[in-house]
């Protein structure tokens, strides 16, 4: 049996990172965004993801990080610009 470990390669192969998902409503001076507005999520300052308001709220918002992990940054998210 240790032979066998020791004749086959090895393979290390990175865990893919879940997704963060944010979902909510969104308002602007206590009233509800109007229709069409975006809800951007930015990560350290850089955009990750937008979404239009509809109906006062925005549907999932999915911010995955594509070759490194978001842990200790700082996510911040603007409505409208």
């Amino acid at each position: 049996m240790v032979a066998l470990f020791l004749v086959l390669p090895s393979f290390a192969s990175a865990q893919r990172v879940i997704p963060h998902a944010f979902f909510g409503s969104a308002t602007v001076n206590g009233s509800p965004a109007i229709d069409g507005t975006v809800v951007a999520a930015l990560v350290d300052g850089r955009q990750v993801a937008a979404k239009a308001v509809s109906d006062g709220s925005y549907p999932v918002l999915l911010v995955e990080p594509v070759a490194d992990s978001f842990v200790g940054k700082t996510v911040t998210f603007t409505i409208g610009g």
